[in-house]
């Protein structure tokens, strides 16, 4: 009776465990085949006749995304040769959203650090190609699986007979469990006296990477065996094969974990995996067995030793001949530095999360699949990494140990981020001081304080005389507020110009309050500005808090001569089979008046020339006029510089990360990041044509009014139609004839 009771109960726990695993199967593994996180893409780089794009820079470009140097013509996709300034490259085939582009090869000259003729391979000239999209990262779930998914149909010939050669050979025999297998591996270990061979199939395998633990257990392997059947009785052998595929885990980056051949490919040899070579191939099978222990960058000779035990099976089951056999057990490994994917666009992908939550549940994000296509530049963003990485030890000689920075590049005319510096160490993850570091921006205030004179034309012009001297005032809470210059100096009556360019805080706050307050707050929020801005006087010498990113969009929008367009770093959302579930476009609002950004536009380039920032000549080529701000917060806390050209902006800031004080200014601390990155970004100069309603007028630099040839200096300036003070200079009246009088 005991015996009988026993064995209903037996048979009642048997049949719960096939009710619950079948139901696991069933339900967990058609969803599970299609998990993967969303791959986020840079901007793709674009080719034409023109573009400021150098023949080490287009090479650069092309290693990034994997492309191998021949030294003859390429025989095929993801190859190049270079010749002196020009390249002939085999582009391959990509989808970029809802497009397609064809395999294609190029041909391309340089000259200048420009790319000065495109055109097909053996054909005529080309308007515009690009190359394939790259791959900067993955927004995954908390237990950090990365996965590129492909189909069946996208593995490469021979990889599935390779992998069931080593890990399965009679695949399509058994029902999800070998016992010949079983028996095979118990003799074997039998004989070593210790384990040297799995009986599990690659159903099994999968199970468990899917489904169960790693624990060792009897009941862990009954369950794993029953859910390997299970899991045949329900699917078919080629979904097996293409869930395997995805699933298989091939290492760990940090906290990602490497899964599937796809992504294991790209993140060991820096290519896709259609175009693996015969050792590579076997390189990756043959980590199958033990990531870890064949690791080919920790343990290189045992990942070779591995490979070879792989290459000599498919030799033995007649996958390969004897020459290729040879061929490539002489092979180098192949891994692209060192397997490791430099994650220096972790505070770019930290925004673009962001972007996405404010219209995509989190679920979407890690599991469906989306692609992601943003506008980063990659050869923009390895530019201001090395800014940052060149400048901060030099600065942290002065500024302490601890100090951090932050950058942040957009395009002018579109508002769009080309480029995202979250930390001294870009590819460290930590506190993302780009986003998150909101700190008082000192003088970067003062182009709105002038912006809201200048928009007076009849009150104020760039050569008004402005009184530079102390001063105090009695707060509406009785404190007295009496700024000072930075330098403790005081300079009488200055050009408006001067003023702002040079910085001088007397000067601006006592034009901030004839003005008005609320009326520097108008103007702050026509350039951008959201959140909160106190409307106190100290706010004329920057008593508001923003963050890099805030300051960028501000000063985008001057530099687009008014237009405030909101920042954004992601360009299209897709489906995984193309559908755009999101699309950037581009909103324009009149914001500033253009005539009036325009004589900004000229103050802030005398900053470069004769203001705070003229040190940063030193970095700039002559010929490159730029305008910029520098800003330096109360007590020495933050320094920064937000400035830009004809098309690109950028704002750097410096500062501790616990906002202690430091030695530096933002021309001694911040300037110096943004001219390196500017210069080597080959930022093009600022228009300073005068727009629609603005003339431009010599005047004497001493006076501040209109002169001609009579005049010691002279100076062109832009005046708003209609404000060019009628009275002329004294040098202009007083002038010794000379032997030109009388020719004209």
């Amino acid at each position: 009776m005991l015996a009988l009771l026993l064995g209903a109960l037996a048979f009642l726990a048997f049949t719960v465990l096939i009710y619950h695993s079948d139901r696991t199967v069933r339900q967990r593994f058609s969803s599970a085949r299609w998990v993967a996180p969303a791959q986020v893409y840079a901007a793709p780089q674009e080719l034409y006749s023109g573009a400021p794009l150098s023949a080490d820079a287009l090479e650069a470009a092309l290693l990034r995304l994997g492309y191998r140097e021949r030294e003859a013509d390429p025989e095929g996709p993801g190859e190049y040769q270079r010749s002196g300034q020009g390249l002939h490259l085999w582009r391959r085939a990509f989808v970029l959203g809802d497009q397609r582009e064809p395999e294609l090869q190029l041909q391309t000259r340089h000259a200048g650090g420009a790319l000065s003729t495109l055109r097909a391979h053996g054909g005529g000239s080309l308007a515009l190609e690009r190359l394939e999209p790259e791959r900067i990262g993955s927004l995954y779930p908390a237990q950090g699986e990365d996965r590129e998914l492909l189909q069946l149909e996208d593995w490469p010939p021979g990889l599935l007979e390779g992998l069931l050669a080593v890990e399965d050979q009679r695949f399509y025999r058994h029902p999800g469990v070998d016992p010949q297998g079983l028996a095979r591996a118990f003799v074997r270990n039998m004989r070593a006296g210790r384990v040297v061979e799995g009986g599990s199939t690659l159903t099994q395998q999968l199970v468990k990477n899917l489904f169960l633990s790693n624990e060792r257990s009897l009941p862990r392997k009954a369950r794993e065996a029953v859910m390997a059947l299970l899991l045949e009785w329900h699917f078919d052998k080629q979904a097996i094969l293409e869930a395997y595929g995805n699933e298989v885990y091939l290492g760990q980056d940090g906290q990602r974990a490497i899964h599937g051949f796809g992504l294991g490919s790209r993140f060991w040899f820096s290519k896709p995996l259609a175009e693996l070579n015969t050792a590579e191939l076997a390189l990756l099978v043959g980590m199958v067995k033990g990531p870890s222990a064949f690791n080919p960058v920790r343990n290189p000779e045992s990942a070779t030793a591995r490979r070879n035990v792989v290459l000599r099976v498919w030799h033995e089951q007649g996958l390969i001949d004897s020459q290729q056999l040879a061929e490539a057990e002489a092979a180098e490994l192949g891994i692209v530095q060192g397997g490791r994917q430099r994650h220096t666009t972790t505070a770019f992908l930290d925004l673009v999360r962001r972007e996405l939550r404010r219209d995509f549940p989190e679920q979407a994000l890690t599991y469906d699949g989306l692609q992601i296509h943003t506008h980063l530049d990659p050869q923009l963003q390895a530019l201001a990494e090395e800014a940052v990485r060149e400048t901060v030890p030099a600065l942290r000689e002065r500024g302490g140990e601890g100090l951090q920075a932050a950058l942040v590049a957009t395009g002018v005319a579109d508002g769009r981020i080309k480029a995202l510096v979250g930390s001294a160490e870009p590819g460290r993850a930590g506190f993302n001081h780009a986003l998150d570091a909101r700190r008082q921006i000192g003088s970067l205030v003062k182009p709105a304080v002038y912006y809201t004179a200048l928009s007076r034309p009849r009150d104020y012009t760039l050569v008004t005389s402005l009184v530079d001297s102390p001063f105090e005032i009695t707060l509406p809470n009785g404190d007295r507020w009496a700024p000072r210059n930075f330098s403790g100096e005081s300079h009488g009556e200055v050009p408006l110009y001067q003023a702002l360019a040079k910085s001088y805080n007397q000067s601006t706050a006592r034009l901030a309050l004839e003005l008005g307050i609320p009326a520097v707050v108008r103007t702050l929020r026509d350039m951008g500005v959201q959140g909160a801005i106190p409307a106190v006087p100290a706010l004329a010498l920057g008593a508001l808090e923003l963050s890099p990113l805030e300051v960028a969009g501000v000063y985008t929008t001057l530099a687009a001569g008014g237009y405030p367009s909101r920042l954004r770093a992601i360009a299209g959302v897709y489906e995984a089979d193309g559908e755009a579930l999101l699309r950037d476009e581009l909103r324009l609002q009149r914001g500033l008046d253009r005539k009036v950004a325009h004589l900004v536009h000229w103050a802030l380039a005398r900053t470069l020339i004769e203001g705070t920032a003229r040190s940063s000549r030193q970095y700039l080529s002559p010929t490159r006029m730029l305008a910029g701000k520098t800003g330096t917060s109360d007590g020495q806390r933050d320094a920064w510089f937000a400035g830009y050209g004809g098309s690109l902006q950028a704002t750097v800031w410096v500062g501790q990360g616990d906002n202690r004080k430091m030695d530096l200014t933002g021309a001694s601390g911040a300037m110096p990041i943004w001219a390196r990155f500017m210069e080597a970004a080959q930022a093009e100069a600022i228009a300073l044509r005068s727009p629609p309603g603005v003339v431009l007028q010599t005047v004497d630099p001493d006076s501040g009014l209109p002169a001609d040839k009579g005049c010691r200096t002279l100076l062109p300036v832009p005046f708003v139609e209609g404000s060019v003070p009628e009275r002329r200079a004294p040098c202009a009246r007083t002038r010794s004839r000379s032997w030109f009088d009388g020719l004209f």
